[in-house]
């Protein structure tokens, strides 16, 4: 059975696996997690914040055949989903800039 991958980040996502290159484009929908800062301090004068991450927003039910691409946070929140995966080890040029992934973690 082939299964569908559906880019849910802001970026193309591109995979390498054994000199094969993957590309799996973005799409309109972004899955992210809400972002709560409550101000938790001023030091110097600059404002110090506490971050809290919410509910994941824009994250489509679950499909038969389709894998969910998404960020390692929206992942971890939605810990239960067995159709969603984050990028693998990263791939980077001599610059140090990542220019893929070497799979997906589940």
């Amino acid at each position: 059975m082939k299964m569908k991958f559906v880019n849910l980040t802001p970026h193309d996502i591109t995979v390498v696996v054994n000199g094969k290159t993957t590309v799996f484009p973005k799409t309109e929908t972004v899955a992210r997690c809400e972002v709560v800062r409550d101000k938790f301090d001023v030091i110097n004068g600059i404002p110090i914040y506490a971050t809290r991450y919410g509910n994941v927003t824009d994250l489509p039910p679950m499909q038969e055949n389709v894998i969910y691409i998404v960020s390692a946070m929206v992942k971890d929140k939605e810990y239960t989903r067995h159709d969603l995966v984050s990028l693998g080890n990263l791939i980077r040029d001599d610059r140090g800039v990542v220019t893929g992934c070497d799979g997906f973690h589940v």
